[in-house]
């Protein structure tokens, strides 16, 4: 049905000029209809490739469909036709930060927020960005600069949250989280071997003997299954729940 639905509507943007075809695509796209949004605009591209628009909500498309490496090709394409390249740099930097490409997402929000058409909202972005990098100090410079520049943001009260939680000096950053939590399963593992390695001595010690030995094998499985029972019912670390605290 939706195949249908897609040609009906791609039969239908032949006969239209390129203007037609972009504010239809326009329209689906604010209506989510993404499939027919696209084939709406791509046709559009065909009449009139210098559209930078026309790249902005391709890219916006392929955002949605979490196809990042599309969506920064067609931003990139619409960034060299736009003469406002702040929204394109933007949205780049936003596609790069979901890619986990933490350093080339900086670069792009950083340019977003240069000269009178900066968006504001690059900082949060980019305080974001640095905390992926555990990079405390940078976070929260970012996010008191996007304080200062939309203080009624409806976000403004979690971001200010945020900044108390990771000014305290006991705050943990992700990587200073990861490296303990490897620090302790090591440690699990250390404690396993260790009873495998009493247990294998206890075994050696037992052989020929006519007396039951105190520590058995049943008791290293059992303390072993403990362990990673405790383990596996540890929760992974998130930040918005420590600060939804």
């Amino acid at each position: 049905m939706r195949k249908i639905l897609v040609l009906l509507f791609l039969s239908a943007a032949l006969m239209a000029t390129a203007s037609d075809l972009f504010e239809r695509g326009r329209e689906h796209y604010s209506a989510g209809r993404f499939e027919i949004a696209l084939v709406t605009l791509l046709e559009s591209l065909r009449e009139e490739p210098e559209n930078p628009d026309c790249y902005l909500f391709i890219g916006n498309i392929y955002t949605e469909k979490r196809e990042f490496n599309r969506a920064i090709a067609y931003y990139r394409i619409g960034l060299d036709l736009t003469a406002r390249p702040n929204i394109f740099h933007f949205n780049i930097g936003h596609a790069l930060y979901y890619s986990r490409r933490y350093d080339e997402a900086i670069v792009s929000l950083r340019k977003a927020l240069q000269g009178e058409q900066g968006i504001p909202g690059a900082w949060l972005e980019l305080g974001r960005t640095y905390y992926q990098l555990s990079d405390k100090s940078n976070t929260i410079r970012s996010w008191q600069n996007y304080l200062r520049a939309l203080p009624n943001n409806p976000q403004a009260a979690t971001i200010r949250r945020a900044i108390e939680l990771l000014s305290r000096e006991d705050y943990l950053m992700p990587a200073e989280r990861a490296k303990l939590e490897r620090e302790r399963l090591a440690e699990e593992e250390a404690r396993r071997q260790d009873l495998r390695d009493r247990l294998a001595q206890a075994l050696l010690e037992g052989e020929g003997k006519a007396t039951p030995m105190i520590f058995t094998e049943s008791d290293v499985i059992t303390t072993v299954n403990e362990v990673d029972t405790e383990s596996k019912d540890k929760d992974d670390f998130s930040f918005e729940e420590d600060i939804e605290k």
